[in-house]
């Protein structure tokens, strides 16, 4: 007798794939956001001072966008470019996992 998979069953696993993928970008998160904080903090500490320790701008969202660029310097670029990729694949992959979680539960049977 042959297992019977369902298109309920594959959209889980897609979406559980999906959230692997999160977790490999908050991966990343975790190497990147140290080694990014550092470069600023030692080689710009006026950038640090304005967008990084005010609790009135967010962040992720000032890497997200990729405000960094601003900086023009090459070694604070090659740090945070991969930073701001894992923001991007842990943003994509929470909404995909999301998005098909909501597909299973209310559109397929």
């Amino acid at each position: 007798m042959e297992p019977t998979y369902t298109s309920h069953d594959l959209i889980l696993t897609l979406a559980l794939s999906s959230m692997a993928l999160a977790i490999a970008g908050a991966t990343a998160l975790a190497i990147f956001w140290p080694l990014t904080h550092v470069q600023l903090r030692d080689l710009h500490p006026g950038w640090v001072g304005r967008y990084l320790v005010q609790p009135k701008r967010n962040r992720w969202l000032w890497f997200l966008r990729g405000g960094f660029t601003e900086i023009n310097d090459p070694r604070v670029n090659g740090l945070a470019r991969p930073l701001q990729i894992s923001l991007w694949v842990i943003a994509f992959g929470l909404s995909c996992a999301g998005l098909l979680w909501l597909i299973s539960e209310y559109l397929v049977q």
